[in-house]
C-alpha cells in the first residue's frame, strides 16, 4: 500500500497484514483471504505512523502492542492496542531513544525480555534487556555485535530462538 515500505508483519494466524511506510508515514492494515498470501490482501485501514520516517513494526504475542522503529526522530515507539492486532485501536505508551542513529528493524525474544535493533549506520545489531517483558521503558543497552552486511535492513528469528536471520 506504501509508496516506499519499510517493514512488514503478519498476526499469528496470518489473516492480516501489516505495513510500515517512510514515505507516507503510515502503517497499513490489510486483511488476507488466504492465510500469508499477500496476493489476496484487501485494504482495511491505516494510522498515522509515530515517527516521521518510520523503518520497523513488531507485536507482541498476543497482539496487545504494537511497536514502531524510526530514523526521523531516532526512537523506538510502544502503543496498546485495545482489540489485539488492530491499529486502529493503537493508543500511544511511550518512547525510547533508539541505539542507533538510523534504526531499521526491531525484535523481541519470544518470552519479550529481550529487544533487539537493527542499526544501518553502525552496522550492527544491538540488544537490550527488558526488566518486564515487552515493555521498551524498562529497557537497558547490554549488547551489540556487527552485522554481516554494512547496511543491515531486517532481523528474524527462528521459532526457539537460536538462529538469527538478517
Amino acid at each position: 500500500q506504501g509508496t516506499f515500505t519499510q517493514g512488514i508483519e503478519f498476526n499469528n494466524d496470518g489473516r492480516v497484514f501489516y505495513e510500515i511506510a517512510g514515505v507516507e508515514d503510515k502503517i497499513f492494515q490489510s486483511f488476507l483471504a488466504t492465510p500469508f498470501d499477500i496476493a489476496s490482501a484487501r485494504l482495511e485501514k491505516s494510522i498515522n505512523a509515530q515517527d516521521s520516517n518510520p523503518q520497523g513494526i513488531a507485536f507482541n504475542p498476543d497482539g496487545t502492542r504494537l511497536y514502531e522503529s524510526g530514523r526521523g526522530e531516532v526512537k523506538i515507539y510502544q502503543s496498546s492496542l485495545s482489540t489485539p492486532f488492530d491499529i486502529g485501536s493503537a493508543t500511544f505508551q511511550k518512547s525510547i531513544n533508539a541505539q542507533d542513529s538510523r534504526p531499521r528493524s526491531i525484535a523481541f525474544s519470544n518470552d519479550g525480555t529481550r529487544l533487539y535493533e537493527v542499526g544501518s549506520i553502525g552496522g550492527k545489531i544491538y540488544q537490550s534487556n527488558l526488566s518486564t517483558p515487552f515493555d521498551i521503558g524498562s529497557a537497558t543497552f547490554f549488547q551489540s555485535i556487527n552485522s554481516q552486511d554494512s547496511f543491515p535492513q531486517g532481523i528474524a528469528f527462528n521459532a526457539d530462538g537460536t538462529r538469527l536471520y538478517e
